[in-house]
């Protein structure tokens, strides 16, 4: 646990959104299902594969943008 100001944080709240960004890394929307984001997570797989049938570079571009929307709160 860190004391910042007046908020108590626990340093444990950060590991579900690794583990999220991490599930998305291995499968585009994986992780916004972990977090319960159910429309979100069918959402970035069906434009990531998109993404990745019309070029390998847009959708590698948006996978990750995928993770990252996985990693943040």
């Amino acid at each position: 646990m860190t004391n910042k100001g007046n908020t108590v944080m626990n340093d444990n709240a950060q590991q579900p959104n690794v583990l999220a960004g991490f599930l998305s890394l291995l499968f585009p929307g994986l992780g916004q299902m972990c977090k319960g984001k159910v429309f979100a997570a069918v959402g970035w797989l069906a434009i990531v594969l998109l993404g990745y049938v019309c070029f390998v570079i847009p959708g590698l571009i948006l996978h990750l943008f995928c993770v990252r929307d996985a990693a943040m709160k």
